[in-house]
């Protein structure tokens, strides 16, 4: 197969700006964050991938007053990514996990904190949607010291053998695709599941400590 290398990011107020995570979907649209004014705010260059086209800031809801980072892009035109520092969120980390369907902001994940018990609830930092908007998101609870993971899809935990929610503690970087099949890391390898039945499999090699993975429809 023949390949060839497209610069993204060229226009002449770009040049000197920095660009980070960025995000492709099926349809060759493309989602990054760079720096406004400090900030940083999500851009998105529609596709084809070829396109020659400059990026623009999708202009979130409250946009100036937050850092939106790890975008990562639908087939459908839905975007995901991390919003730090919203004062109503009620403390916890102070991140929420947020979807943008066409300008309409959704909370997947939220962060808070009980003043009294110590207790928090901390959205994740790491997550993904698959072609179709479905997302994968992760929040942290911590009570007594103690701290447990559920991993989410579209609001919905991932249940264990028994049918309760699982623990994905030690667990990161989860992402799907639309046949309903997650991935996600360990630290030590990448592993792979559908979401009902099936059989876990470790996708990576032992030892080769594969992270944030992504996943194809096909697979």
């Amino acid at each position: 197969a023949n390949y060839r290398i497209v610069q993204i990011t060229t226009s002449p107020a770009d040049v000197a700006v920095d660009h980070r995570w960025p995000s492709i979907n099926n349809r060759g649209d493309i989602v990054w964050s760079q720096k406004v004014n400090g900030n940083w705010q999500v851009f998105k260059r529609s596709g084809p991938a070829t396109s020659t086209a400059n990026g623009a800031n999708i202009n979130a809801p409250d946009g100036p007053n937050h850092n939106y980072k790890y975008p990562a892009i639908s087939d459908i035109g839905d975007i995901i990514y991390l919003r730090d520092n919203n004062p109503s969120n009620n403390g916890g980390s102070a991140f929420q996990v947020v979807k943008n369907h066409n300008g309409v902001e959704t909370v997947v994940e939220f962060s808070s904190f009980n003043s009294l018990s110590g207790d928090h609830r901390d959205a994740g930092h790491h997550f993904g949607i698959a072609s179709d908007g479905t997302t994968i998101s992760y929040y942290d609870f911590t009570q007594f010291g103690a701290t447990l993971r559920r991993f989410n899809v579209s609001g919905v935990p991932i249940k264990d053998t028994t049918g309760a929610a699982a623990n994905f503690f030690g667990k990161d970087y989860p992402n799907m695709n639309a046949n309903s099949t997650f991935v996600y890391s360990d630290g030590a390898a990448v592993w792979k599941s559908p979401l009902v039945g099936g059989t876990l499999t470790q996708v990576s090699k032992s030892g080769d400590q594969g992270t944030a993975p992504s996943i194809s429809r096909s697979e």
